[in-house]
């Protein structure tokens, strides 16, 4: 498959990559993330697809894989309070953190 011919499959197939993302993570920002990696990742291995003809299959099967990471990396983050209440003194913080807490309770870790 030449360049030319993956730019313009891939304009041919961008709203359904579109609204495959969308049904899988339900959050624009996150679909429009996964049809852009998926993008660059099919680029890059654009020597493994056998048959253009199952260009749409492929690039599919690519934004599927990417949804459902960006799935995985959400269930790795945890919010502070959820592990340590947040407690009003300042020793205890100390003890438990080795940093100071903001003063809203929404912190995120990423695990």
């Amino acid at each position: 498959m030449t360049k030319s011919t993956f730019i313009k499959d891939v304009h041919d197939a961008e709203a359904m990559l579109y609204h495959v993302a969308k049904s899988i993570l339900k959050n624009d920002a996150d679909c429009c993330d996964a049809v852009q990696e998926t993008l660059l990742k099919a680029y890059e291995k654009l020597d493994t697809l056998k048959k253009e003809k199952f260009f749409r299959t492929w690039i599919t099967r690519i934004l599927i894989n990417e949804c459902n990471g960006i799935i995985r990396k959400r269930k790795n983050i945890i919010s502070v309070t959820t592990c340590y209440p947040v407690r009003r003194s300042w020793l205890t913080i100390r003890t438990c953190m080795p940093f100071t807490l903001p003063t809203t309770d929404a912190v995120l870790i990423p695990l």
